[in-house]
């Protein structure tokens, strides 16, 4: 992953591929989970999507690429349950 994000500053074409078929795929299906919470009223409906929908991957981009730290079941879970519902709980 280090690989591919470094030799993006140099390679348009990889960096619009990456873009395409990782953050924004993941951005989409970060999206859609808000929405069907918004629908169930399990969302607040004013969340902020943007904020919301970059947050986790933030965080597990961080881990991962600057800190060199593993990507562990128990960081989803602390994310899910000490940021994400926090955030868009109503």
């Amino acid at each position: 992953m280090r690989a591919v994000i470094s030799t993006m500053t140099h390679d348009p074409r990889l960096a619009d591929a990456f873009r395409a078929g990782v953050i924004d795929w993941r951005r989409t299906q970060m999206t859609e989970l808000l929405h069907r919470g918004i629908e169930r009223g399990d969302v607040r409906a004013d969340v902020p999507m943007d904020i919301a929908c970059e947050l986790a991957q933030s965080v597990l981009f961080h881990r991962l690429l600057i800190r060199g730290e593993p990507l562990t079941d128990q960081l989803a879970v602390r994310l899910v349950d000490e940021v994400l519902i926090p955030l868009t709980a109503p």
